[in-house]
């Protein structure tokens, strides 16, 4: 639970409330530093007083309800030492928020309302990760690849960084001969992208054989490497049952490599790359041009 109050009574209090009742705290002080901290962490829930030292809860609120990788699903509360009467809490609910306290703070009322709102929270998400993650792999689906890319698009462009999406298909002859078997080969290539990609990267499976990787912070030539670090696992995991001189992916790489000039639509990279892979006599890396 992220709880953003400069009141330092007021914070160690709703503290001490949620970790007797085994919530994990997270603190923050001021609008800027909980909107990046929500972000940062992803909290089940968040607490914000409506007096905060760089801007209002209520436009926190909405900020965090906006965010990508945050929205609506998180419950908000708003807690005000000020007027709370029935204006303030109906602009409280009008800015998203999920309930609204002024003082002295009922601690139990706030913890019955947390637990019953967390419960709707898991449930959504939960619907929300099955239909965004490919069974047979564990990675994200197509959808949830797109999804996740979208959210890293969104990242990126806010703090200047290129974004690139790969799109990697196994050539080797045994591994096309074993179509037939893919859901076991996508177990196994699933394997691949997990060791030799990062945990902030949105690696999904986005065909019978085709898998997708979309990272921030990375340019061409990094694209580039991943390919060929990712061709060097495959090879060591791989080792005896395929050529050893031939790469075991061949993959497209669209990146947008200036996102204060350029539109970054994680969408139309992964279908370009796919047109790319797919066109015949396209090359074992083949680098996309901008998106400009």
């Amino acid at each position: 639970v992220l709880v953003a109050n400069d009141h330092e009574w007021t914070a160690r209090s709703l503290e001490t409330i949620l970790s007797a009742q085994g919530h994990t705290v997270i603190r923050a002080f001021t609008a800027t530093q909980a909107l990046e901290r929500a972000i940062q962490a992803k909290p089940d829930a968040v607490i914000l007083d409506v007096q905060l030292p760089d801007g209002d809860g209520m436009s926190l609120c909405r900020a965090i309800r906006a965010a990508p990788t945050l929205g609506p699903s998180i419950p908000v509360f708003l807690t005000t030492a000020g007027p709370s009467g029935r204006q303030e809490r109906l602009a409280a609910y009008q800015a998203g928020a999920w309930e609204f306290f002024g003082q002295p703070l009922d601690g139990e009322t706030l913890l019955l309302k947390l637990g019953v709102y967390l419960e709707a929270k898991a449930v959504a998400d939960t619907l929300r990760r099955d239909s965004l993650v490919d069974a047979a792999t564990g990675l994200y689906s197509r959808v949830g690849v797109l999804r996740r890319g979208e959210e890293l698009a969104a990242d990126a462009t806010r703090r200047g960084q290129a974004l690139t999406c790969v799109v990697l298909q196994p050539v080797v002859a045994e591994l096309q001969a074993a179509v037939a078997a893919a859901e076991s080969l996508g177990k196994e290539i699933a394997t691949l992208l997990r060791s030799a990609g990062r945990s902030a990267d949105a690696i999904g499976r986005v065909g019978t054989l085709e898998f997708a990787v979309i990272a921030a912070g990375t340019d061409r030539n990094a694209a580039a490497r991943l390919v060929h670090r990712l061709n060097e696992a495959a090879r060591a995991a791989l080792a005896g049952r395929a050529d050893g001189s031939e790469p075991i992916f061949r993959a497209a790489v669209c990146t947008v490599d200036n996102p204060a000039s350029e539109t970054i639509d994680a969408w139309s990279m992964l279908e370009r790359a796919e047109a790319a892979l797919r066109a015949e006599g396209a090359g074992q890396t083949l680098i996309l041009p901008g998106t400009a």
